[in-house]
């Protein structure tokens, strides 16, 4: 399948692209959902993203054994300036995370793996698996209170057209996944945490306004 013949043979560059990328999976797609605006563009900073990067990455390690671990988790933060890339959900988790479910919030790594993959810490983008095992690693150690600094250096973001394209691929598949059951082992919240990463760097909006 090509996309002609199925509703898509005017579109336009952006949506010839990301119907490559989900076709790679064999998806039905939804012919309704109206093309990506061309004018969206990266508004945050390398630097933004990586913090909102480590902000998940605090929040990830605390869902894991907040009780060992919420004191560190919070120091790291303040360390290293990350506590006002923290939505306030998570905010609040950090303040009183019994009140919270964690799995809920773990489920946030999906969202981490794109933010790395648009900084450049993975090669490639895994569209139709979860998240790797090692998206933790990608990150400073908070139980030896690593810095995040030399991270900065590391950063390689990912051209604005490709995050433009990921974006268009990644509404076409939410609008897609109820007519598409193969699509169940992914899960669709991985497909809402990683829109909501890649909404997030073209937007102003807060983190939490996107779900």
């Amino acid at each position: 399948m090509d996309g002609k013949g199925a509703g898509f043979d005017s579109c336009g560059a952006t949506r010839q692209e990301s119907i490559k990328i989900v076709q790679k999976g064999f998806l039905k797609l939804n012919q309704g959902l109206p093309e990506l605006n061309e004018k969206i563009r990266l508004i945050r900073s390398r630097e933004a993203i990586l913090k909102r990067a480590a902000a998940l990455h605090a929040i990830l390690t605390a869902t894991a054994d907040y009780k060992s671990r919420l004191a560190a988790c919070n120091s790291w933060v303040e360390e290293n300036g990350v506590y006002e890339f923290l939505s306030q959900q998570e905010k609040m988790f950090l303040a009183k995370p019994s009140g919270y479910n964690a799995r809920v919030l773990s489920e946030r790594a999906e969202a981490q793996y794109a933010l790395l993959y648009i900084l450049g810490f993975y090669d490639t983008f895994n569209f139709f698996t979860q998240c790797p095992d090692d998206v933790a690693l990608k990150m400073p150690r908070i139980s030896s209170g690593e810095s995040l600094d030399k991270k900065i250096e590391e950063v390689a973001l990912l051209e604005e057209e490709s995050i433009r394209v990921y974006l268009d691929a990644l509404n076409l598949t939410w609008y897609s996944f109820s007519i598409n059951p193969d699509l169940r082992h992914l899960g669709a919240f991985a497909i809402i945490q990683r829109r909501v990463a890649f909404s997030w760097v073209c937007s102003d909006r807060d983190w939490d306004s996107f779900y």
